[in-house]
């Protein structure tokens, strides 16, 4: 996981977290170093080709409904 810093013409500095994949080199980008990891986590747990969303809460990861085991 690491820190993308977006900086504006205005001054304004937005934080982007990225998790990533060391397997498989997926990346996913959010605004919150909790939501980067517990992405890296849940995609070790589902393995790597398995799209995941957000879970209902809003602070988890789950695999996308439809989406083959494989």
């Amino acid at each position: 996981m690491h820190r993308n810093d977006l900086r504006y013409e205005s001054g304004l500095v937005e934080a982007i977290w990225v998790g990533e994949c060391p397997a498989c080199g997926a990346t996913v980008r959010v605004n919150h170093p909790t939501q980067a990891l517990s992405w890296e986590s849940a995609h070790s747990r589902c393995g790597c080709g398995r799209p995941l969303v957000p879970d209902e809460t809003g602070r988890g990861w789950r695999p996308r409904r439809g989406t083959p085991v494989g």
